[in-house]
């Protein structure tokens, strides 16, 4: 999609599904950049639809805002 962004269009595969590919994505990347002492980190967001599919630009934003909600989790305090 742009300089860091992917796009993964995964048909066939249900909600659940999707959660846990995004969770092995996040995973290895970022114990890959760990590893190679680069402290970054993933963050994805995920879009699912059944039959009844809104537009591209729709389903982007929806996952562009998931994505935003994952960075801002991601660096509070814990």
């Amino acid at each position: 999609m742009g300089g860091d962004e992917f796009l993964i269009v995964a048909s066939r595969v249900n909600e659940q599904q999707m959660h846990q590919i995004c969770g092995d994505i996040v995973k290895t990347v970022d114990q890959t950049m760990s590893d190679s002492g680069y402290p970054v980190s993933l963050s994805i967001g995920m879009a699912t639809y059944s039959d009844t599919a809104r537009s591209v630009s729709e389903i982007l934003h929806e996952v562009d805002l998931e994505m935003y909600r994952h960075k801002t989790e991601g660096k509070k305090p814990q």
